[in-house]
């Protein structure tokens, strides 16, 4: 860091310590974008670090208004895959918000050091995107920022963050950012063409355009669209098929590669059209793909490999703000199961389906086609938790195996791996 630069950024460090007493303690900048700076403070209240993004002072007459918009966004959004916010304010003038503190890296790093994934680890993230943009988008809100690094990786957990250019597409959702036509908001390497040239109006399709070229880029170790200049960048998105990450990486499923280049046709009409269609297609895909490509070692037909689907777990705790607990435990548990090509899981849209079905396991099971259902409960008291977990064959309603986890929920994820 230059001197310079050090004794700017030091100085308003002190300054945003000394607004900020009695609530955070600034102790260090982490991250530096054209728009905020985020640093990490300790919140004296609950005595946890987190981060807190502030936008710069310079931009205010010219960014506020896309600020706060951001901060109501992302408060309105609760989910296992998306970046909370836990608190607002301002200090010094300026707008801020708060958001836990994410013990990791983002997926640019992972990319920068490791230049592409694992098949598993590129699958794995993006179907924890797409879960992510399946719930913004009912929410009525497009993220239009899609990349690599608005993705923050923690172990095996996924989290979708930076909603400073979501765009509202339904009434519920206040949007006062007036975008016009020829402003182009984004990042050009991952954006759809049609967002690309500053279209008006853009749908959830244009954020599984981005995904398709984040799960591209994970996978191959470049970019989909790459080029010498910004104008070359987007001619190729018009002028060039869709490229094949099969005839960069043969070992890539012929039945991914064709999920990514529906998700990338340049025409939204051809694309898919939601993102839990998306994250259908690729699980269907990389499991089918895994089979015809050898790497599961299951003697017989496929279809003969056993099927399960994880119902949402019922949260007991009589507390509806509990229920986001439930469900993030649900999500683990099934996409920790769904890394096991040894076993077919039902995709996540379809179980969550059946959420308060008045159905029976068995007629559940039948309509999902698997043989087998993993339920479960969680109660909490405090800060104590109980999870109870029950395994069932479909064919003939019996247990066969159950199990009950009392746990701190500081042990949360401890309980998720068990």
């Amino acid at each position: 860091m230059a001197p310079e630069r050090h004794d700017v950024t030091a100085h308003y460090m002190e300054s945003l310590r000394n607004a900020l007493e009695g609530r955070y303690h600034v102790e260090r900048e982490i991250a530096v974008g054209g728009m905020a700076t985020v640093y990490l403070v300790l919140d004296l209240k609950h005595q946890r670090r987190v981060a807190l993004k502030t936008m710069h002072s310079s931009l205010l007459d010219h960014a506020a208004d896309r600020f706060v918009r951001e901060i109501r966004v992302t408060a309105r959004l609760s989910h296992p895959h998306i970046l909370p916010l836990l608190d607002s304010g301002e200090a010094l003038g300026v707008p801020y918000y708060v958001m836990p503190f994410v013990e990791g890296e983002t997926l640019r790093d992972r990319l920068a050091r490791e230049t592409r994934l694992s098949l598993d680890d590129a699958v794995h993230v993006a179907l924890e995107v797409a879960d992510a943009l399946a719930y913004a988008h009912a929410q009525g809100v497009i993220h239009r920022d899609i990349k690599p690094a608005n993705i923050l990786l923690s172990g095996r957990h996924v989290l979708v963050a930076d909603f400073g250019v979501a765009k509202a597409v339904s009434s519920s959702v206040p949007d006062d950012s007036q975008t016009q036509v020829g402003l182009i908001l984004g990042t050009l390497a991952y954006m759809s063409p049609e967002q690309a040239v500053g279209e008006a109006f853009i749908d959830s399709r244009s954020d599984i355009f981005s995904l398709g070229a984040v799960l591209y880029e994970m996978l191959v170790g470049e970019k989909a669209f790459a080029g010498a200049t910004q104008q070359e960048m987007l001619a190729r998105r018009f002028l060039d098929a869709a490229p094949s990450a099969q005839l960069k990486r043969a070992e890539v499923p012929a039945e991914v590669d064709r999920v990514i280049a529906r998700a990338l046709a340049s025409d939204p009409a051809d694309r898919y059209s939601t993102a839990g269609e998306f994250e259908e297609a690729l699980t269907a895909a990389w499991r089918s793909g895994a089979f015809l490509t050898g790497t599961i070692r299951v003697a017989g037909n496929p279809k003969e490999v056993p099927s399960l689907a994880v119902l949402p777990f019922e949260n007991l705790s009589g507390d509806a703000e509990n229920e986001y607990l439930s469900d993030g435990i649900t999500e683990e548990i099934l996409t920790s199961l769904a890394r096991r090509r040894t076993i077919r899981v039902c995709a996540r849209v379809s179980s969550f389906a059946m959420r308060k079905s008045p159905d029976d396991v068995r007629a559940i099971a039948s309509r999902l086609g698997v043989r087998n259902v993993l339920t479960g409960t969680v109660r909490r008291i405090q800060d104590r938790l109980r999870v109870s977990v029950q395994l069932i064959d479909a064919r003939d309603g019996f247990q066969r195996w159950s199990e009950r986890y009392d746990r701190t929920l500081a042990d949360v994820f401890a309980i998720q791996d068990e």
